[in-house]
């Protein structure tokens, strides 16, 4: 080890890393905080010598993709309020509750389906009819869902029917694509 790179206070520093054996504070399972990864950690990402990891790494992505989603839904939540009636915050609001819905099971997803209604009768935005189908297919509400994406399908102009969207309403209705 580095002690010049490292961050300590009442530890004494590391002058080399051993592989320490863990135990997963999510899932249970036993892993192993490597000596590389120890380095890189208390080195090159400056934690303090008395961090170590309670995750192994899958529950360690799994966390971070977790708070990165509750991040997007909050940072989306803060643009909609600031611009109830901006397509892109709207759509970005929509697509983040969507997400927290389908990943935790929960989100606020009538407040994202009325955004997206209000931004229908104020401008011909056809993604906002995806979403909306989307939303309710989040919600359970199937009929509503799919009332939701033949609207959008037939909003779509003709040149944009070979979107993504467009396919993934398709695939969605049980339609070829």
């Amino acid at each position: 080890g580095d002690p010049r790179r490292q961050l300590f206070c009442c530890d004494v520093p590391r002058y080399f890393y051993v592989d320490l054996p863990r135990s997963c504070r999510a899932c249970g399972t036993d892993f192993v905080f490597s000596a590389r990864e120890q380095r890189h950690w208390y080195e090159t990402l400056g934690f303090r010598l008395d961090a170590s990891a309670a995750r192994c790494l899958p529950c360690r992505r799994a966390f971070r993709r977790d708070r990165g989603l509750s991040r997007a839904l909050s940072d989306a939540s803060r643009a909609l309020a600031e611009a109830p009636l901006h397509p892109p915050a709207v759509l970005a609001y929509a697509r983040a509750v969507v997400a927290h819905a389908e990943r935790f099971g929960h989100a606020p997803l009538d407040a994202a389906l009325g955004a997206l209604r209000a931004l229908v009768r104020h401008a011909p935005v056809p993604d906002a009819l995806y979403w909306e189908g989307r939303g309710h297919e989040a919600a359970g509400r199937a009929a509503r869902a799919e009332a939701a994406y033949r609207r959008f399908l037939s909003a779509v102009p003709s040149g944009a029917a070979a979107t993504s969207l467009a396919k993934d309403a398709r695939r969605r209705l049980g339609e070829p694509g």
